[in-house]
């Protein structure tokens, strides 16, 4: 079964109601992501992991990573590592951001420039 949980105290990001909503995955405590033998794990905008999401098949684990690709989340770490590691594979999202967080104040959008 392939679960997925939050990690408390970060910041989730603009796309995560649709990516929980889209995967039909069951959403867990934390705690219950350790019975999961693979971990992928995925950062917000500022580049903290804010999401956990578990597999106990290899199968599994490759159809979720297939499935995310959908909200052009990348793996950062290049090929697939199915050792080692807390996660086996680091998402992050390639595209656009379109929502300030909340946890540092950044700039997110462009801002033209003057001359």
């Amino acid at each position: 079964m392939v679960t997925t949980a939050l990690i408390g105290g970060v910041v989730s990001s603009h796309f995560d109601s649709e990516l929980v909503k889209e995967l039909k995955i069951q959403v867990v405590k934390i705690y219950a992501m350790r019975e999961q033998s693979l971990l992928i794990g995925i950062r917000n905008q500022d580049g903290d992991i804010y999401r956990a999401v578990g597999a106990n098949s290899t199968g599994e684990f490759f159809s979720v990573l297939k499935n995310l690709s959908q909200f052009d989340l990348f793996n950062e770490q290049g090929a697939m590592s199915i050792s080692g590691g807390r996660y086996q594979a680091i998402l992050i999202y390639k595209g656009p951001v379109t929502a300030l967080s909340k946890s540092r104040f950044k700039v997110l959008v462009p801002i033209p420039m003057v001359l």
